[in-house]
């Protein structure tokens, strides 16, 4: 049976924050949430509609 594909739509912050995992995975919230300057809840928010989604599969 084929799997399902979901298509997610990517924000400009969405880009940028896989960009960020993409060049060092083990990037921290903390770190992210400055180069973005965006507060806390607003990347973990992200990271999580990402990880949902099945964009990326791991938050460190």
């Amino acid at each position: 049976m084929p799997m399902k594909m979901k298509i997610v739509t990517l924000s400009e912050y969405d880009r940028k924050i896989l960009h960020m995992l993409d060049s060092n995975g083990r990037e921290s919230v903390a770190n992210i949430t400055k180069q973005l300057c965006k507060g806390r809840e607003f990347v973990l928010y992200r990271l999580n509609r990402l990880k949902k989604a099945g964009v990326y599969t791991k938050i460190s």
